[in-house]
């Protein structure tokens, strides 16, 4: 039996860990309105320590953030604080799941049930959130929907193949 070399990956150059947090934090791109936040975010990039999955899941938080405040609150956490930089990418990825909201949370718990990279498609997984009463009201299934696909990038574990 043959195994296949592995490619180790390293961080992120400043820059690119700046644009992959912009395109999360910001989506289609900064404006005089959120500019203002902007140091703030270079900030938090450099304590990500360059590791695209932290800056992902922290560009992802903020990304309905519009208060300075918000941003602040999350660049004051005692998350900071860790020594350990994998200790710090592991409290990264729990202070992303705490700024879920509840249902959003019930979700993604939901799919850890399933075996590490699971193939399943987004009609069978919505099928089974709605029929673990999940997701209770049909109106509210494409915001919920859309909401969900922003925080996929926390599901490592699972590939969601989307069929359009």
């Amino acid at each position: 039996m043959a195994t296949t070399p592995f490619y180790r990956l390293g961080c992120l150059s400043d820059d690119d860990s700046w644009s992959l947090f912009k395109q999360r934090a910001f989506g289609m791109g900064m404006n005089g309105s959120n500019a203002n936040l902007e140091t703030t975010g270079r900030q938090l990039v450099q304590r990500c320590g360059v590791v695209p999955l932290a800056v992902k899941a922290i560009g992802s938080i903020l990304r309905f953030r519009s208060q300075e405040s918000e941003w602040l609150h999350v660049k004051d956490s005692e998350i900071w604080d860790l020594e350990d930089e994998g200790s710090r990418i592991i409290a990264v990825l729990r202070l992303s799941h705490e700024h879920l909201p509840p249902y959003m949370r019930q979700c993604f718990s939901f799919c850890s049930i399933f075996p590490k990279d699971s193939v399943m498609t987004k009609d069978k997984l919505l099928a089974l959130w709605m029929a673990n009463g999940f997701i209770p009201f049909f109106k509210k299934l494409k915001r919920m929907l859309m909401e969900l696909l922003h925080v996929k990038c926390m599901i490592s574990s699972m590939v969601l193949q989307h069929r359009l």
